[in-house]
């Protein structure tokens, strides 16, 4: 059985979690349902090029900047 773990509400949770790319009105551009234990930035990875079509701005939560991260979205 594969676990998650909530931050903000303090417990584990099981299975699966949805990740979804937005646009800054917050219409839903894409969305992947992952393994719980997946990290989020491998999600983030299969998600963008689904969501990006080119030429769009890219903002998101400083917990995926990184250096793999960077060089794998260019």
């Amino acid at each position: 059985m594969r676990l998650g773990y909530c931050r903000s509400h303090s417990r584990w949770f099981w299975r699966m979690r949805l990740h979804l790319a937005c646009a800054p009105d917050g219409t839903p551009r894409a969305a992947i349902l992952a393994p719980a234990d997946q990290k989020e930035r491998e999600v983030a990875l299969r998600l963008l090029p689904i969501a990006l079509h080119g030429g769009e701005a890219l903002v998101c939560d400083k917990g995926y900047a990184c250096r793999d991260f960077r060089a794998a979205r260019r």
